[in-house]
C-alpha cells in the first residue's frame, strides 16, 4: 500500500500533495492512518492537524508564508474555504420563426439604416466607367472615340 501511495504521490506537486492529505485527514477516521500518509508524500503531519483546525481569518492570514507550512495552510483553505462557484445556465438557442421574407426585409432595412448608410461615402455614379477616363470627365473627351476635335 505504501508504495502505491508513493507512486502515486512522486507526479504531483507539493501543492497538491498538501490538498490530497488535507482531504485524507477529513475522509479518515485515524489519526495513524493520515500521519502514515502524510509521512508517505513528505507533509508535516503536526502543522496539518494545527492548521485544519485553525480559523479562516487565521489561515488568511497566514497564507502568504512561503515555507511548507504556507503550502499546507494554502491547501487548507482551498479544500475547506473554497469560493462558491455561481452555475450558470446555459445560454437558450431560440429559433428564428419569422418567414425568408421578413428576414429579408428586416436585413435590407438594417442595410439601409446601418453605418454604412452615411453621407461621406462617395456615390458610385461619380466613379468613371470603363470608357471614361478622368479626362473625359473634365471635358476632354471619350477615350473609345479618341479626343474631341476642335
Amino acid at each position: 500500500m505504501e508504495s502505491m501511495v508513493a507512486l502515486l504521490a512522486a507526479g504531483l506537486t507539493e501543492d497538491a500533495k498538501a490538498e490530497t492529505a488535507v482531504r485524507v485527514s477529513q475522509s479518515c477516521n485515524s489519526p495513524r492512518a493520515v500521519e502514515s500518509f502524510c509521512r508517505l508524500v513528505k507533509v508535516d503531519y503536526g502543522a496539518l492537524t494545527r492548521y485544519t483546525t485553525s480559523s479562516e481569518s487565521d489561515l488568511r492570514r497566514l497564507q502568504t508564508a512561503r515555507d511548507s507550512n504556507g503550502v499546507i495552510v494554502r491547501a487548507v483553505l482551498a479544500v475547506n474555504y473554497a469560493a462558491p462557484v455561481k452555475p450558470q445556465a446555459p445560454e437558450t438557442f431560440i429559433p428564428d420563426t419569422r418567414s425568408v421574407e421578413e428576414k429579408l426585409r428586416d436585413a435590407k432595412a438594417s442595410v439601409r439604416s446601418g453605418p454604412l448608410a452615411d453621407s461621406s461615402i462617395i456615390s458610385l455614379s461619380n466613379r468613371p466607367t470603363l470608357l471614361q477616363s478622368r479626362d473625359s470627365r473634365e471635358g476632354y473627351g471619350n477615350i473609345a472615340a479618341g479626343p474631341i476635335k476642335a
